[in-house]
């Protein structure tokens, strides 16, 4: 049995719970090499993606609320600031290849799971 697919382009309002048979279709997207400030726009699953060493210092075009997971890979390093990204430790982190690190957004400030 298959439905058709219904596409919408504005923003709706629900104020009801919904059943779902099936899950949300997520994508994951890989960060670009050596950005500094990748974009999380509507999207909440990520590969960090680097070869080489690079420090993330903000994650552009996120919304308060919103919940970010990134796969780390090992070179990249979330860069610890009080008024931007607040890591766990308080401190920079290497994130670790095969990882996954979760952030959510609160008063425009990204802040790590503990």
């Amino acid at each position: 049995m298959t439905f058709p697919v219904q596409r919408v382009q504005n923003e709706r309002i629900q104020e009801a719970p919904t059943t779902k048979l099936v899950a949300d279709k997520e994508f994951v997207v890989t960060f670009k090499v050596a950005d500094t400030t990748p974009s999380v726009l509507n999207l909440h699953v990520f590969k960090a993606g680097n070869l080489v060493a690079n420090n993330i210092t903000y994650f552009d075009d996120g919304f308060d609320g919103q919940e970010i997971s990134i796969l780390g890979d090992g070179f990249t390093t979330l860069v610890h600031d009080v008024t931007r990204l607040l890591t766990n430790t308080l401190g920079n982190k290497l994130m670790l290849s095969g990882k996954v690190y979760h952030l959510t957004r609160f008063d425009s400030k990204w802040i790590e799971d503990a």
